[in-house]
């Protein structure tokens, strides 16, 4: 039976953060030591019931549903929550999933009334079925059925934040980024800055400055902007940035936003600071060594077993033998992923093909992600493969280098693996503050997607893949190594559970 049924929310949920709270300073200190603390075998306590709640894209749902194995495979009762469909992800890891159906639903309904009516008649309508969706009635009822011990968010799905903390659930806030808060140690993430240098403070005082100000502009023109007068008419998704709607949400649920997050940080429109938070990055790699109140490193989960959608036979035998024909001493391989936000550019995948063309040991997997299906390459197939949906955990194990966005996901992935990073970002999310970390720390080069030739991305793979950053990864994969063998998060979520 869980806490919520027993009727101990409040109390254990008071003593679960108090509890973690200490944990989390005992962590920090012991942390520059870098031994192992939480052994996997060590928790002798109850089952618990743990909800994820997920908004289902890519690289936080690989972290996440890594976190989920272990659990599992300890004994514990694991659900998924989202409004995307990511079943066969959730099952892979032996969880079960919930799909959240309201939000899809109302913007089906919209889009058949607009189709019906037109754009203008159906705008009362819609709003209508927006307010509707934003009292969160479904998350509500979600999570009262399923009466967790602890519920885990995605930091950016406000709305099921909203709900954990209105019935009074143990929640634990999930982040798949570089820290956020601000700090003058500490660059925003949408800026390819390290704070260090001559006159670094300055320049990042003024980055967040500069952050805050526009943000305020911008709700002060409010619905003058045209994506935020479409927040006012069309339904919105649980994890929407509109800060309006999660506005709404909160008053509809009588939580105080401002009590329990902040708007002066990175994530937009709210940071949550009132929860514990649970990251899924390295310490190590942060610009300032001073952990936020209440985040807690646990670094990147990777599962080895995670959900691939499978290639077809065809697919699977030309990756094969292409893998074990550049497996070979005189060979090297590289790997270009195209990242989970990166729009089809045929001009630039061409340019990474190119790269490669008059370099007869190399290999190039283009990993397209779905998107460029339709595109035609000037290509020799000997050398180059394409594949829609790239296995990527396979190929680093055996790449020389890899070109990416910089999305974290594939960034931690190829520190894993210990393969050079080319990152060639669009100034999108966090790529910029990830690009910044790599060229900071010897990980690899970073260049500008507008102005980089084919003949820079091919020297600076063959420079990479000579050894030129060898020792940073040697040390980066044997820190991600350590935080897979200390299991932090399983240690977290099991603490909690004792003090429920």
């Amino acid at each position: 039976m869980s806490a919520c049924e027993l009727g101990l929310t409040h109390v254990g949920y008071r003593r679960a953060y108090d509890w973690l709270h200490e944990w989390a300073q005992e962590h920090s200190v012991r942390e520059e030591a870098a031994q192992p603390r939480h052994s996997m075998r060590g928790y002798r306590g109850g089952m618990g019931k743990i909800v994820f709640g997920v908004h289902g894209l890519r690289s936080a749902l690989n972290n996440t549903s890594a976190l989920a194995r272990q659990l599992v495979d300890r004994g514990h009762e694991v659900v998924f929550v989202s409004f995307r469909d990511v079943r066969e992800t959730v099952e892979n890891v032996g969880a079960q999933f919930v799909l959240l159906r309201d939000g899809g639903d109302a913007i089906e309904l919209v889009r058949q009334q607009r189709k019906a009516r037109g754009d203008l008649r159906s705008i009362r309508r819609s709003r209508q079925v927006r307010n509707e969706l934003l009292e969160l009635d479904e998350p509500v009822r979600a999570l009262r059925e399923l009466a967790p011990d602890i519920v885990v968010v995605d930091m950016e799905m406000h709305g099921l934040i909203l709900t954990a903390h209105h019935l009074g659930l143990p929640t634990v806030a999930a982040l798949s980024f570089h820290d956020p808060m601000r700090s003058l140690n500490r660059p925003p993430l949408h800026r390819d800055m390290t704070g260090s240098g001559a006159g670094a403070q300055a320049l990042t005082r003024f980055a967040w400055s500069d952050l805050v100000v526009r943000r305020r502009f911008r709700q002060a023109l409010g619905p003058l902007f045209p994506s935020a007068a479409r927040a006012r008419v069309l339904p919105q998704m649980l994890n929407t940035t509109d800060l309006n709607s999660v506005r709404s949400m909160a008053r509809n649920l009588d939580v105080d936003l401002d009590a329990i997050a902040s708007r002066h940080e990175w994530l937009h429109p709210h940071t949550y600071m009132r929860f514990p938070i649970i990251s899924f990055s390295v310490k190590e790699l942060e610009f300032d060594q001073t952990s936020p109140p209440g985040v807690i490193h646990i670094g990147p989960c990777i599962d080895p077993s995670r959900y691939q959608r499978a290639l077809s036979a065809e697919k699977r035998s030309e990756l094969s033998a292409f893998l074990a024909r550049y497996a070979r001493s005189a060979h090297r391989l590289a790997y270009c992923s195209m990242g989970s936000l990166q729009a089809a550019e045929h001009a630039y995948y061409q340019k990474v093909i190119d790269a490669f063309r008059n370099r007869t040991e190399w290999g190039l997997i283009l990993g397209l992600g779905s998107q460029g299906s339709d595109l035609h390459f000037d290509l020799d197939p000997e050398r180059v493969l394409i594949l829609d949906d790239a296995p990527q955990l396979e190929i680093l194990s055996h790449a020389d280098v890899a070109i990416h966005p910089g999305g974290l996901g594939t960034l931690y992935e190829c520190l894993r693996f210990q393969v050079p990073s080319v990152i060639v970002h669009t100034g999108e999310t966090d790529m910029p503050g990830n690009a910044a970390r790599t060229r900071h720390f010897g990980l690899g080069v970073v260049r500008d997607r507008s102005k980089v030739t084919a003949d820079q991305l091919g020297q600076d793979a063959a420079e990479l893949a000579g050894g030129s950053s060898a020792t940073a990864h040697r040390r980066f994969a044997k820190v991600i190594s350590d935080y897979e063998d200390r299991a932090e998060g399983v240690g977290l979520l099991e603490g909690m559970l004792t003090h429920l």
